[in-house]
């Protein structure tokens, strides 16, 4: 008797495969698309603090530079799940993840993830990747419907 789509309780949990991170990255133009949408973001965001009176000098803090990373950090996730979930095989291995946990919801995702940011950044990535995905789990597994 095959198994049901929705009956992923029982099953073990996968890594995500090499061929498979390769197949979530981001195309040349998504990542343009995505860097356009994030100057955009930022320009609000600009605007909306010189409206309150801060100066350009508050804007470059590390605060500040920390919001924006986490900002696109969320924004990447959000695309990683919707790509996952357009894939059946991937689907299926995120729907297992969320029963198991946030743990092997940040094991499928951080990897993809932290490769589509530049070397330099990676390391920061690693760092906060699993506390964002933890974060963000009960939101990743309501789309994936587990």
């Amino acid at each position: 008797m095959a198994k049901k789509e929705e009956d992923v309780s029982q099953e073990e949990f996968e890594d995500i495969t090499t061929e498979e991170i390769e197949g979530l990255e981001f195309t040349e133009s998504e990542m343009e698309e995505f860097a356009e949408e994030m100057v955009e973001a930022d320009l609000e965001d600009v605007e909306a603090e010189l409206m309150e009176g801060a100066g350009m000098e508050d804007m470059a803090t590390p605060e500040a530079v920390g919001k924006s990373i986490i900002r696109r950090i969320l924004a990447l996730i959000k695309k990683i799940v919707k790509k996952m979930l357009s894939n059946p095989v991937l689907k299926r291995k995120l729907k297992i993840a969320c029963k198991k946990g946030p743990d092997y919801v940040c094991k499928l995702i951080c990897p993809v993830l932290c490769k589509a940011f530049p070397i330099f950044v990676r390391p920061i990535c690693l760092r906060l990747c699993p506390i964002i995905c933890k974060r963000m789990f009960q939101w990743i597994c309501k789309q994936a419907g587990a």
